[in-house]
């Protein structure tokens, strides 16, 4: 865990790939706890959520799920 002031964060295990050599789809697929099968295919786009931006298809899965 990373401390700052009074939060504690979650820290993704150390890289298991070359820098120069990323696999497939998202970068983190490979460490993430809620990877799907198409974060390994694809890498997801930059978009805005929550006042910032972020790349993950978990969201846009769960954005498309409460649109509904």
């Amino acid at each position: 865990m990373l401390q700052t002031g009074a939060t504690a964060w979650p820290c993704l295990p150390s890289l298991h790939w070359g820098i120069l050599t990323p696999p497939a789809g998202c970068a983190f697929h490979t460490r993430c706890p809620i990877a799907m099968p198409l974060c390994r295919q694809q890498l997801p786009a930059l978009k805005p959520h929550a006042k910032r931006l972020a790349a993950c298809h978990a969201l846009e899965v769960s954005e498309a799920a409460t649109a509904r």
